[in-house]
């Protein structure tokens, strides 16, 4: 789960949610077939959720409710503070990381050129700060 760091700069959006989604406020938002829903390993990260809600088993078709969350202003970068599944150091600044589906940052990822997520802060061992970079 993310905490958004300067909420001010991003935009709210919205998507009506998937069948049966239960959504927390700092749950990785994505779309699949066109519907929202919580974020999978490898999926654009659209924003983060500020829905918290269990949606019904037939919302795509009947209810139609939609999953709320903070999006990205054109031109800027949305940054979020996310725990990671394992010890980072500051040598991961500025490393690419997948998610996992519990939406904490998958470390084993480490990557100099792609993943969902760019650390650009150290903080501690268990939580930093990441831009969504989709790369």
């Amino acid at each position: 789960m993310a905490k958004l760091i300067n909420a001010e700069q991003f935009k709210s959006e919205s998507g009506i949610a998937t069948n049966s989604l239960v959504t927390v406020s700092g749950d990785f938002i994505s779309k699949a077939s066109g519907f929202a829903t919580v974020n999978t390993v490898g999926t654009e990260i659209l924003g983060v959720a500020h829905t918290v809600k269990t949606f019904a088993s037939n919302n795509q078709t009947v209810a139609m409710d939609r999953v709320i969350y903070a999006s990205e202003n054109t031109g800027t970068i949305m940054r979020v503070e996310v725990a990671a599944d394992a010890a980072v150091t500051i040598a991961n600044e500025n490393q690419f990381f997948d998610i996992n589906t519990n939406g904490t940052v998958d470390v084993a990822t480490a990557s100099a050129t792609s993943g969902q997520l760019k650390m650009t802060k150290f903080v501690s061992q268990t939580a930093s700060v990441y831009a969504i970079v989709n790369k």
